[in-house]
């Protein structure tokens, strides 16, 4: 039987091209541009920046970034994402996930080892069937991350870090009577960084993220007649650079640029280019506070974009805190596009994660003073020639 395209796959994959498949249908699941939760609290605090991630998290981020005093580590996390519109027919409901990271590692002699457990997406659409315009249809999709990462010193003041795991994606479609689909697809994913110190109060680094494919079939009840459906998803592979600038003891200021190829997930998306800076001042040892912004560029066609505006880019404002005490750290932080990107659609983001650690990893030491900076002597401090004093 020659596949036929759902008309679903309209509103879903945004005009998907089909190809060969052994069944008569095949699904393209789109993974939300818009609907990936925080890596972690801190990094959302500070522009949603991973040069600002410290700790455990870079597990998903940028292994290279993964830091820790000598023992064992351990960080837990969770955030929530208001309900938007990625599309003029899609729209997604707010999404909660908590636990949305679990996180272990270790770190001796230089050396840093990190295990988490992350909710990348969950995403609940609600679109009308085109066949059934009476019906409202909900697809619930679910991308979680299993992850391990290891990060060594690669000298004296660089370091490299790689990141291995395994994703799972589950789909739940049914409209307001039954379930016309279920199912889950596994795949790989791995991640590589490098950061180095270029000068004692500058740090530089660069990422790279793989692309994720997932492949699978399941069985389809669609117009009451029971078919096998191929499913098809791609997480974008994504790129960027990093820096981090340690302008005082207890002040550094952060910046990101991430490329993501989205036109190698969705036909009729575009590659996005976007931007993430913060800032981070320790007002008492034990009180952070953090400030930024970001970009969210919208990867729909520009001529998409333009019949429909509302489904503009996104630019946000993020604040956030973190919390001392001994071997413990809370942190907070939240995100919204309400006051830079106008009218149409809008995000509100929050996250929290809780840390222990058996040894905190140091404090960054503060620049070195430049001799034009350094006091000099007063000419009644100099000995006198009369008394030698």
């Amino acid at each position: 039987m020659a596949m036929r395209c759902l008309p679903l796959l309209a509103l879903l994959a945004l005009a998907a091209v089909p190809r060969p498949a052994r069944a008569g249908y095949r699904l393209d699941l789109p993974l939300q541009y818009n609907a990936f939760h925080p890596v972690s609290a801190r990094a959302l605090g500070c522009g949603d920046c991973w040069a600002a991630l410290t700790g455990l998290a870079p597990v998903f981020a940028n292994p290279a970034a993964l830091a820790g005093g000598p023992g064992p580590a351990a960080e837990a996390g969770g955030s929530a994402v208001s309900a938007f519109r990625s599309h003029e027919i899609l729209g997604t409901r707010a999404s909660l996930a908590v636990p949305a990271t679990l996180i272990a590692g270790w770190g001796a002699g230089g050396q840093c080892l990190a295990f988490g457990a992350r909710r990348a997406q969950r995403a609940t659409l609600d679109f009308d069937d085109p066949r059934r315009p009476q019906v409202v249809e909900r697809l619930e999709l679910n991308h979680d991350q299993l992850r391990g990462a290891w990060r060594i010193a690669a000298g004296g003041s660089a370091r490299v870090g790689l990141a291995l795991g395994f994703d799972r994606l589950t789909m739940d479609w049914a409209d307001t009577s039954h379930r016309l689909a279920q199912a889950a697809v596994n795949s790989q994913g791995f991640a590589l960084g490098c950061e180095a110190d270029v000068r004692r109060d500058l740090t530089l680094g660069l990422f790279y993220r793989a692309r994720t494919t997932f492949e699978g079939s399941t069985g389809f009840d669609y117009l009451d007649t029971l078919r096998t459906l191929e499913l098809y998803s791609i997480v974008p592979s994504a790129a960027g650079l990093t820096a981090r600038w340690q302008i005082d003891s207890g002040f550094a200021a952060a910046g990101q640029v991430e490329f993501t190829a989205w036109q190698a997930a969705i036909d009729g998306y575009v590659g996005t280019l976007d931007w993430h800076a913060g800032l981070e001042l320790s007002v008492a040892p034990w009180l952070t506070l953090r400030a930024g912004g970001h970009s969210l560029v919208s990867p729909i066609d520009p001529a998409d974009r333009d019949r429909h505006p509302e489904l503009h880019g996104l630019y946000f404002l993020t604040a956030g805190a973190g919390l001392r005490w001994r071997r413990l750290a809370a942190d907070l932080g939240a995100a919204t596009s309400h006051p830079l990107s106008g009218s149409g659609n809008n995000q509100n983001i929050v996250a929290f994660s809780l840390g222990y650690a058996h040894r905190p990893p140091a404090a960054a030491a503060p620049p070195a003073p430049r001799p034009e900076d350094r006091p000099v002597p007063e000419p009644h401090d100099q000995p006198s020639e009369e008394t030698g004093q």
